[in-house]
């Protein structure tokens, strides 16, 4: 997520949602805090299938009280329709998505205007983008609120534990 804290700053204060749709955690609020951004002003939404992530991110982005909708795909198959229908109601009002998804669909065919895969830390590689060109990795430029090296718990696989459990549910 560090990678959209500075677009999450300058949204934040103007009294729209920054909708986090499924997140694999909670966001960490102190963090959130420290870069200015407003936590009366964050939602934390769980939906419990697969309809409910796409009713729900449709509803979000439909609304003229969000200002940036993150949603976590996961690892589930989206079928072109259904992707375009998430990018037509982003458009309906001119709201940010950002959708994450599994690297098994990498390959797969997205109505999305910008697709980028991380690549390793604090690297990006842009797949697909207006005009139609790739880019080989990027590294992101320096910021002091980010550290040099990825942090010791990046490194930790506990999550597959946790995710692998079907009763598993991030706390809102």
């Amino acid at each position: 997520m560090g990678v959209f804290m500075p677009m999450m700053k300058r949204l934040s204060g103007q009294g729209r949602w920054q909708v986090f749709i499924d997140p694999p955690y909670t966001p960490y609020a102190p963090l959130l805090t420290s870069e200015g951004i407003d936590l009366q002003e964050i939602m934390l939404v769980h939906p419990r299938s697969r309809d409910e992530i796409l009713w729900s991110t449709e509803q979000a982005l439909r609304s003229s009280t969000c200002s940036a909708v993150f949603v976590w795909l996961g690892a589930t198959d989206y079928r072109y329709a259904e992707l375009r229908k998430i990018q037509l109601a982003a458009a309906s009002n001119g709201t940010l998505a950002v959708l994450f998804r599994s690297s098994d669909a990498v390959e797969q065919a997205s109505p999305a205007s910008l697709k980028i895969q991380l690549d390793g830390y604090r690297q990006i590689k842009i797949l697909k983008q207006r005009g139609g060109r790739r880019s080989p990795t990027i590294p992101l430029p320096a910021d002091e609120s980010l550290p040099t090296t990825p942090p010791i718990w990046a490194s930790i696989e506990a999550s597959e534990n946790l995710q692998s459990r079907s009763d598993f549910r991030p706390s809102a």
